[in-house]
């Protein structure tokens, strides 16, 4: 004899406030070091050739991604989002020290270095 449930479980997906704060100040690229991430005033810009345009400078927070099955809550990963006036932007944080920030970005692994 086969049981089976007509019950399905809903699943959804929820962010989460991070508490993780970053130091203030230029995280260096590894391969290129005039390229980096710029944290200033609650602000987080991306930069090339040390040089940064207004549209790329974000208001940004840390958030867990949890994915939520029933009662079960899986932590699928913590991002950086960044939200200015026309984007919401997310980069996955695969390590983080406190001088050191290695993130997915543009489907890319990127390491900073606090400078």
């Amino acid at each position: 004899m086969l049981l089976t449930s007509c019950k399905t479980e809903t699943k959804s997906h929820e962010e989460i406030e991070n508490p993780t704060e970053f130091k203030k100040g230029e995280w260096i690229s590894d391969r290129d070091s005039l390229n980096g991430v710029s944290i200033r005033k609650g602000k987080l810009a991306f930069f090339e050739n040390m040089k940064f345009v207004a549209d790329s400078i974000y208001d940004y927070k840390v958030v867990d991604s949890v994915s939520i099955t029933g009662t079960r809550k899986n932590n699928i990963g913590t991002f950086i989002k960044r939200m200015n006036l026309s984007d919401t932007l997310y980069s996955e944080i695969i390590d983080f020290t406190d001088s050191s920030l290695t993130l997915r970005k543009d489907n890319e692994i990127k390491k900073y270095k606090l400078k």
